[in-house]
């Protein structure tokens, strides 16, 4: 059996997050694929920047019912 581990804001997320989207710069307008999107984290920080709509892409079920609540 394969666990899987879903939590939110962790010290990990909220660091890798913000250095990763400071690369990515501007992204209002944008369309972007986050693909293997988990949890949605990233897909959803992009979309309260602006981008024009975004794309999650996982092979996980489970995280992919998760990442439109936030969880």
């Amino acid at each position: 059996m394969v666990r899987q581990c879903v939590r939110a804001h962790t010290m990990l997320h909220d660091t890798v997050i913000d250095r990763l989207l400071a690369l990515a710069g501007e992204v209002s307008g944008l369309d972007l694929c986050d693909l293997a999107c988990g949890q949605g984290v990233v897909a959803r920080e992009v979309a309260k920047r602006g981008a024009a709509s975004v794309c999650g892409i996982d092979l996980s079920v489970r995280l992919l019912a998760i990442a439109p609540r936030g969880e």
